[in-house]
């Protein structure tokens, strides 16, 4: 399912037709599928760590919700769960550990509320692709993404008062 589209992570696009629910759940999915090389050093780990948050909060300022929600849930994911089996973890110097840990203080709170909003979005999609289908105004599933993901972006940022 990682398909990358100019460094974007790229979902079906029969995602926009499941069910609001379901849409997230396939997203949560997507975004807890990391794994931890052993041959890499965990140091490495933290370095990356930074820039997966660097680079959501890029997506969250550009209205790439979904791709931020992913980069945000991967890094909970690597960093709550699966870096303490590493067999160097113990090698990583204290100072990136706390470093780690307050990103991840700073991190949870806005994946959980952008969780909230994703679900939001996908509701109000999923509600007016059927309004549209029965009122014959959709030809074209493509031509409707842009429209409605900026709707959804206008939604969060009033929410969160940007």
């Amino acid at each position: 399912m990682e398909n990358k589209k100019n460094g974007i992570f790229s979902l079906p696009s029969d995602l926009k037709i499941m069910d609001p629910s379901t849409r997230l759940k396939t997203l949560t999915e997507y975004g807890n599928a990391v794994e931890v090389d052993n041959n890499i050093p965990p140091k490495r780990y933290y370095r990356s760590g930074l820039e997966m948050v660097r680079m959501a909060d890029v997506y969250m300022k550009e209205g790439n919700l979904e791709n931020a929600f992913i980069l945000y849930m991967k890094f909970m994911t690597l960093f709550i769960e699966k870096i303490r089996y590493h067999p160097d973890f113990s090698t990583v110097p204290v100072t990136d550990r706390a470093t780690n840990a307050q990103k991840l203080r700073e991190v949870m709170p806005k994946a959980e509320k952008l969780k909230s909003q994703l679900m939001e979005c996908y509701e109000n999609e999923y509600k007016r692709y059927f309004d549209e289908q029965s009122s014959g105004q959709v030809t074209d599933n493509r031509s409707r993404g842009p429209r409605l993901n900026s709707q959804c972006f206008q939604i969060f940022c009033e929410a969160v008062g940007l």
